[in-house]
């Protein structure tokens, strides 16, 4: 792959979000995003949702991860949450978690997947963590019927969080109607492979990336944003303050 094709190496979403916002209203602002969790541990994007009230759909298919969610975005109305997950078909899947109990390190809470080997691979940390799975019933949602249901003419961000999925669930979106003009996912889970052809699928829709340390975010390129924030620094600040902020 080009050099040409990266927008910049160890770019995080924060520097990407700053200029995004310059060029465009903050307060006119449709996101998606998969795996939110409590919406506040690790969560890139709840500063600004809060500071900005950003419309959006986020979704959380961990039962106890998702009742936390509605509890810390309970003044936010114009979200919409839903305990469900992203997947190509819809239905009901098993999905796998770990039980609280016992002394578990702080992020165990985190390890949720449709996958069981990828919540198995967490064995170095939790040495005894094949009795401590658990599975749910997840249900699922394609991208169409969430943008059939929400009915915005266009997605700003999407994020996704999926403990190695996130490839699987990029791979679902059907880019002749669905481009979000900012994707950010996490890399850290997907293995060699999938991280390359992640990026070249990205790539070959259109996108340029940026390569963080744990994540990656992709930019439409078929606007004048992508050359503007290629081409300038940006000193204004207008989200210093947004960043980093869960309440």
């Amino acid at each position: 792959m080009r050099k040409s094709q990266l927008l910049m190496e160890n770019c995080e979403l924060d520097y990407i979000l700053d200029r995004y916002l310059v060029e465009n209203r903050p307060d006119d602002f449709f996101f998606i995003q998969v795996g939110a969790y409590d919406g506040v541990t690790d969560d890139p994007i709840c500063g600004y949702i809060r500071r900005y009230g950003w419309r959006g759909i986020l979704l959380e298919p961990q039962r106890d991860a998702f009742l936390l969610l509605q509890k810390n975005y309970s003044d936010q109305p114009q979200l919409r949450l839903l305990n469900a997950a992203l997947a190509a078909q819809e239905g009901v899947q098993d999905f796998y978690t770990v039980k609280d109990v016992g002394e578990l390190p702080a992020w165990s809470g985190q390890i949720a997947s449709f996958k069981l080997e990828n919540v198995l691979k967490h064995k170095f940390a939790i040495p005894n963590i094949d009795n401590q799975v658990k599975v749910e019933r997840a249900r699922c949602f394609t991208f169409n019927t969430l943008l059939d249901q929400a009915g915005e003419r266009k997605v700003d961000l999407l994020q996704v969080d999926a403990e190695g999925l996130d490839f699987e669930i990029i791979k679902t979106i059907d880019f002749t109607r669905f481009k979000p003009r900012i994707l950010h996912y996490e890399h850290k889970h997907l293995s060699d492979r999938d991280r390359d052809e992640c990026i070249f699928h990205l790539v070959s829709n259109g996108y340029r990336i940026a390569v963080g340390f744990y994540d990656t975010t992709a930019v439409l390129t078929n606007n004048h944003f992508w050359r503007w924030i290629t081409d300038k620094r940006v000193e204004s600040g207008v989200c210093a303050h947004a960043r980093g902020e869960g309440y």
